[in-house]
């Protein structure tokens, strides 16, 4: 005959298994979760503060230029794989090149210039899309940016180190 585990055990192994998933939960949203403000929320000033200036600038824009600037950046992103490859193709040419025999550091040297020119491409069309944005703006909009800007610098995001004035 099979013997019947007691309803308290059950409770007991439930609230185990319980908080087990939530120490589980804590942690991982800790690691994968990003910087987080005074609120818990992730702190978007602070990031920005860290990309210097342009990351400022895009941060004080309206949310709704935000996302339009992303969207474009994005489109970048999934064109130029056309010719600088997709990561994953990107990263199989960097494993090949390290575990070659002999060894080519000419060739480690090109897939470097490689990503620079598509870092520098995408660098080019944001700054080329945010001057753009900011020269279609109006007197009152271009106001409003700078008053943002501002108030970030004025609670400490914009020094050096993203943390304080």
């Amino acid at each position: 005959m099979k013997k019947r585990v007691s309803p308290k055990w059950r409770v007991a192994f439930f609230v185990s298994l319980a908080g087990n998933i939530a120490i589980l939960g804590i942690v991982v949203g800790t690691v994968l979760g990003g910087e987080r403000g005074a609120h818990g929320r992730l702190d978007g000033a602070r990031s920005a503060a860290r990309m210097g200036p342009v990351g400022q600038v895009v941060r004080a824009l309206p949310r709704e230029d935000r996302r339009a600037l992303g969207q474009a950046m994005r489109q970048l992103r999934d064109d130029s794989r056309a010719s600088f490859g997709t990561p994953a193709s990107q990263m199989d040419a960097w494993i090949s090149a390290l575990s070659a025999q002999p060894f080519d550091a000419a060739r480690l040297s090109e897939l470097i210039a490689i990503g620079r020119a598509s870092q520098n491409a995408r660098g080019q069309l944001g700054g080329d899309l945010l001057i753009e944005k900011i020269t279609a703006m109006s007197d009152a909009e271009r106001d409003e940016l700078v008053e943002n800007l501002r108030r970030d610098r004025e609670r400490g995001f914009g020094s050096k180190s993203g943390l304080g004035r």
